[in-house]
């Protein structure tokens, strides 16, 4: 697993996390946030709608910011709980570690 930032420089990290801010703030529900401890490093999670909803998983897409996903499921927080992670190794709060296919060969190899 290789360890390192997915940045090219400082720059770059506080423009896409200044735009993951942006899409936050313009919600018009609460948003949870969360850090889960993985064996691949700390994933932070967005978390919505009512506690007591069904529980609905959604992944960004690729190298997309996770705030931006969420956007295209907003008809469900009202009657969903919903847990979108970034991704590790991809734009957003989530460690970032790059993880190669490889790194999986080596847990079941």
């Amino acid at each position: 697993m290789g360890k390192g930032t997915i940045y090219k420089g400082k720059e770059g990290k506080q423009i896409i996390t200044d735009h993951y801010e942006d899409y936050v703030k313009s919600f018009k529900f609460d948003v949870e946030r969360m850090y889960v401890e993985t064996s691949y490093g700390k994933t932070h999670v967005l978390i919505a709608g009512p506690k007591e909803g069904k529980p609905i998983f959604l992944f960004q897409g690729g190298n997309c910011i996770n705030p931006m996903t969420l956007t295209w499921f907003i008809p469900l927080v009202e009657k969903y709980r919903i847990y979108a992670p970034d991704t590790i190794g991809h734009p957003g709060y989530s460690d970032e570690n790059r993880i190669s296919a490889k790194d999986i060969a080596l847990l079941y190899g």
